[in-house]
Formats: C-alpha cells, sequence, structure tokens
C-alpha cells in the first residue's frame, strides 16, 4: 500500500496532478456485498444490465437477480470500487426499504463497515475479504492501485460522464505505472466481455493521444479531451 501511495505521488509529480496522501484509504467487505452494491449502482456491464438500466429497475429485480446463476458466479470473483462520502449519504435509508431481510442485512452490514473507515475521505476504495493469498495479492496491489487512480483522478476533476473514459483513463495511467503500455494490445485480447475490453480499448486511445506529448502538458490534453464528453 505504500508503495502504490508512493507510485501516485511520483506519478502526480510527473503529470503534474495535485496529491495529499490523506485521500485514501480502503475497506474490506464481502464478496456477496460488493456485488450487491454494484448491482445497485450505474455499473453499465450488460450482466447488471439485464436486470435494468435505471437503478429503480434493479431494486425491482432485486431478488430475481439475488437468487440467479449471475449473482452465485458473480461472487467468487475478488473486485473492488469507490464509494463516495456524497453518494453513501442516504444509502442506509435506501437499503432499510427493502422487504427481503437476507438481502437488507447484508447491506446493513456494509454500512457499518464504511461508516467505520471512512471519517473524514472524499471517496473510499472497496475491496472485497478473501482468504486466499494470491487474490489478496491482486486485491492489494492491483485491484487497490486501479481503485486509487480512480479517487486522484477524481479530485484533480479528471472524469466524465462516460463510463468509457473513465476506465479506460485509469487503466492507462495504471499501465502506465507499470511500464506495460505496449502490453495493453494483448490485455484487451485476454479479456472474455466486452465491458472488459472497453477498458483498454480506451486505455490505448489514451496512450496514442499523449504519445507524443511532454509529460507535464499530457493531462491538459486529457482534459481537453475529457470537455468533449462532459
Amino acid at each position: 500500500m505504500l508503495e502504490i501511495l508512493k507510485d501516485l505521488e511520483n506519478l502526480s509529480e510527473k503529470l503534474n496532478l495535485n496529491f495529499n496522501k490523506d485521500w485514501f484509504g480502503y475497506v474490506w467487505v464481502t464478496k456477496e456485498q460488493e456485488i450487491l452494491t454494484v448491482y445497485l449502482s450505474d455499473c453499465r456491464d450488460s450482466i447488471y444490465e439485464k436486470y435494468g438500466h435505471e437503478i429503480s429497475e434493479r431494486v425491482n429485480n432485486l431478488e430475481n437477480f439475488y437468487n440467479s446463476k449471475d449473482y452465485k458466479n458473480l461472487i467468487k470473483i475478488c473486485g473492488g470500487q469507490v464509494i463516495s462520502k456524497k453518494s453513501f449519504a442516504g444509502y442506509r435509508e435506501f437499503v432499510s426499504d427493502f422487504k427481503n431481510k437476507e438481502i437488507k442485512n447484508i447491506l446493513l452490514d456494509f454500512c457499518d463497515r464504511i461508516d467505520k473507515k471512512i471519517g473524514k475521505l472524499e471517496k473510499v476504495a472497496v475491496l472485497t475479504e478473501t482468504d486466499i493469498e494470491t487474490e489478496k495479492e491482486n486485491l492489494l496491489n492491483g485491484i487497490l492501485s486501479h481503485e486509487w487512480i480512480h479517487i486522484l483522478l477524481e479530485q484533480n476533476n479528471l472524469h466524465t460522464k462516460n463510463w468509457k473514459y473513465n476506465e479506460g483513463l485509469v487503466t492507462y495511467i495504471d499501465y502506465s505505472m507499470r511500464n506495460k503500455l505496449d502490453e495493453l494490445e494483448s490485455y484487451e485480447k485476454e479479456m472474455n466481455s466486452d465491458f472488459g475490453k472497453e477498458y483498454f480499448r480506451n486505455a490505448i486511445l489514451f496512450r496514442n493521444l499523449v504519445k507524443n506529448v511532454f509529460d507535464k502538458e499530457k493531462i491538459e490534453k486529457i482534459k481537453d479531451f475529457l470537455k468533449l464528453f462532459s
């Protein structure tokens, strides 16, 4: 974790971004909590979209999703996301209206976990609990890095309403820090879903956009591009 923060600080200096180590924190949650909260967000993954495009539709289909093969498969996978204090503010009240007590208790426990950790943070990364060492290593390196880059960019007003470009930019920054920008095409081919491929397609877009631009000027060029979709 300290290594990720150091990498983010170095990256910020290189790209002329604001940086504050106090922006970053993380919370462990269960896989069930991770999947249910992603489902009840505006995530555009097709596996969630088939239960509704709007959150209100997904709430109406919540029990169908909870009892589905999709849910049973998804909770086998580790993951992460960013929770903002602003979006979380009314979440407990929102969940309290759910009729299914099992789902309600899972999500109320999620609220308790976030409440204990978020404190003065505007945003916090969420990671899924696991006892498997290889999964935990990936969570504390790859996934946490990805989520903290989201926080860094949002704190610098580098985001847009288009999720594809947000994820593409984070992926570009992530693989730039790892010195793996030349491997983006290979990772895109390895993705099994169109949703996953979008991350790398748009990372390639950003890589090519700033390919011959000096480091200190890259963010300005990226900002100009994002303004087209704000």
